[in-house]
């Protein structure tokens, strides 16, 4: 026969080594602060740390994509800053975008469309931009949709020195 005595001695754990939330009686409320607060620290500890990794994974696929922008021939002066000029003659708004449109500064070139009002013709201008990103290319898009919806109409031009980084219509294009 086989001795299993062992068994005997493994004792399980105190409910209290448990984490807070897998405790049968977490629902319960604590009348003693401190002993609450001793069991919620585990999950604010958990919580926290989700949250810091969860801006450090931004953060660097942020500052990853500006590198690679960087490596494609973003000049550094219009990372953040759009060179956009806006004229209007007649019926017709121009919008002239140099250097580069890239997601850091299309917050720039968004408020120049957004100033655009609606039922004019709207053309904007890629042919000095070094390079446009694919979510500039993208919000373009959505901004051609929405102002045709008012009665106006966009036409993106100059863009055929530009190659496209894959097939999508819609994809990052750089200068040849």
């Amino acid at each position: 026969m086989i001795n299993l005595g062992f068994y005997k001695k493994i004792r399980k754990p105190e409910i209290s080594t448990y984490p807070y939330f897998l405790q049968k009686d977490f629902r319960k409320k604590s009348t003693d602060a401190p002993h609450f607060y001793k069991k919620n620290i585990h999950l604010i500890n958990f919580i926290s740390q989700i949250l810091i990794l969860f801006l450090v994974g931004i953060f660097s696929g942020m500052l990853l994509k500006i590198i690679i922008h960087f490596i494609n021939g973003t000049p550094v002066s219009s990372y953040f800053k759009a060179s956009s000029q806006v004229s209007f003659e007649g019926n017709n708004y121009l919008v002239e975008i140099d250097k580069a449109a890239v997601f850091t500064n299309y917050l720039g070139i968004k408020r120049k469309l957004d100033a655009i009002p609606p039922g004019f013709n709207v053309r904007i201008d890629l042919e000095n931009t070094q390079l446009v990103d694919h979510s500039v290319m993208e919000n373009l898009h959505h901004f051609e949709h929405d102002y045709e919806a008012t009665g106006g109409t966009v036409k993106l031009i100059d863009l055929e020195a530009h190659i496209p980084a894959s097939d999508y219509h819609l994809a990052a294009r750089k200068k040849k």
